[in-house]
């Protein structure tokens, strides 16, 4: 098995061949910049959903504390955001959700080979 690194996440998503470039849009932060803003959109419908790209088996776990503290004031206004992850040959797709006391936590939603990984997948999930 060949490492995978958060960029092989990135490159899947750019891929045209899987996902549309009008269905993800990247934030790109000039270097040095740290907003907390999530790595990509994904316009799913009417809807655009932040997701977070990570390397490993988390996303929540991987985050910094700026972008914790977007995820968090963004659930708490009822937005929902998610999380990508590579961890090897797997995708996984995470709902991110705020419980009490302010904990950031992860519901698993899908779990993938990354070469199988493609926009009708974050589709169906998104859209229900």
């Amino acid at each position: 098995m060949v490492k995978k690194l958060e960029r092989d996440l990135r490159a899947i998503l750019r891929d045209e061949g899987r996902f549309r470039s009008s269905h993800i849009t990247f934030t790109e932060f000039a270097k040095g910049g740290d907003a907390g803003a999530p790595d990509c959109w994904f316009t799913s419908g009417s809807h655009c959903h932040p997701l977070e790209l990570k390397l490993g088996a988390s996303v929540v776990k991987k985050l910094r504390p700026s972008q914790r503290r977007w995820h968090k004031d963004h659930l708490a206004l009822g937005v929902h955001t998610y999380g990508a992850s590579i961890n090897g040959d797997i995708v996984m797709l995470f709902e991110l959700q705020l419980y009490p006391g302010g904990i950031l936590k992860e519901l698993p939603l899908l779990t993938i080979a990354a070469e199988d990984f493609n926009c009708e997948h974050l589709h169906k999930i998104l859209l229900g």
